[in-house]
């Protein structure tokens, strides 16, 4: 039987719609956002539209709950789902500063609820961290990549401020920091120089260094330049003891793998997320649902969300600083 799904908030949220409205594994059958004409398309299609997402999850007897509105924004709506026993797909950030990411993480309290970390489980991401797993590849030593976003928001976007959004390195660049955590380890110190460009509140670019748990170490360049042309990105490069990878993107997708291992051992192959239907969030949405209707634990969580909030906040405060800064937490950071 297919699921029944709310979501809440249709400007991110919309993508989420669209990706829905392919599947036979779940229905939409009620959405909320303050905006009626976003809830329009929506409600034109027959699905039940609110003003309130709490009123939503109390009253539309869903099974799921995908949740895109900005972080800041939440609370009530993780304690309604919470209340009616409703798992949770967190668009990310999870929150826009390590003491607001933990405070939902507290809040969640054991909820089941996975972090929206779409294109981890994009197939060439899936394939390497398989081979990872296998152990023959090594530990990773050496890796370079980017995440320049050919996008920029508006001034006035939520995501430009610090303690509400955490900025662009958070909203947008946690995509890159996830994949490199995923990929080589956990991030321990990085040094940033910053970039300003598109007369916008905060740095738009930066090139980062990453020293990395196990003596790794990688290099990226993160942000947004505002050029629409531009759209073969992400990168990320890895070399690992016994081998050597990288994961190819275009237009903010994984869309390739190239993989040689010692001598011999020697693979590439594109598979676009986008074929037959699908969207570049079909594949997260996959395991997402899977795992309810069977259980099973999420691959990317809340605590991953903490992760990249941290990474994020990280980076700016080397940018403040004009040195490295270590990835802390919360107690050490005080925000």
């Amino acid at each position: 039987m297919a699921l029944r799904v709310g979501i809440a908030g249709l400007g991110f949220g919309i993508n989420h719609l669209h990706s829905c409205l392919t599947r036979d594994d779940c229905v939409v059958v009620a959405v909320a956002d303050g905006a009626a004409d976003r809830r329009a398309p929506a409600e034109a299609l027959g699905i039940a539209g609110f003003d309130r997402a709490e009123d939503m999850v109390e009253t539309a007897g869903l099974d799921a709950l995908i949740i895109a509105t900005p972080p800041h924004t939440r609370a009530g709506t993780i304690d309604a789902a919470k209340a009616k026993g409703v798992p949770l797909f967190l668009e990310k950030p999870i929150a826009g500063t390590p003491a607001a990411a933990e405070a939902v993480v507290a809040q969640l309290d054991g909820h089941r609820a996975m972090m929206g970390f779409s294109f981890r489980f994009h197939a060439p991401v899936q394939t390497l961290l398989a081979r990872i797993k296998g152990a023959d590849l090594g530990a990773p030593q050496l890796g370079f990549g980017s995440y320049m976003f050919n996008w920029l928001p508006p001034s006035g976007n939520w995501l430009w401020d610090r303690e509400t959004g955490g900025g662009f390195f958070n909203e947008n660049s946690c995509h890159l920091i996830d994949i490199v955590e995923a990929v080589m380890g956990r991030i321990e110190r990085v040094y940033a120089e910053p970039f300003y460009g598109g007369d916008r509140p905060g740095p738009t670019g930066a090139s980062v260094t990453f020293a990395i748990e196990g003596g790794a170490s990688a290099a990226v360049t993160i942000g947004g330049h505002g050029v629409s042309g531009q759209s073969r990105f992400p990168l990320l490069d890895v070399t690992f003891e016994h081998a050597r990878a990288r994961l190819i993107g275009a237009d903010h997708k994984w869309t390739g793998l190239e993989l040689a291992v010692g001598q011999g051992d020697v693979m590439s192959f594109h598979a676009d997320p986008e074929t037959l239907g699908r969207t570049r969030y079909s594949a997260a949405l996959d395991h997402f649902f899977g795992s309810v209707r069977d259980g099973r634990p999420f691959e990317a969580t809340p605590e991953d969300g903490v992760r990249a909030v941290r990474v994020a906040d990280a980076i700016y405060r080397s940018i403040d600083a004009g040195a490295p800064a270590a990835v802390l937490d919360t107690k050490e950071t005080g925000r």
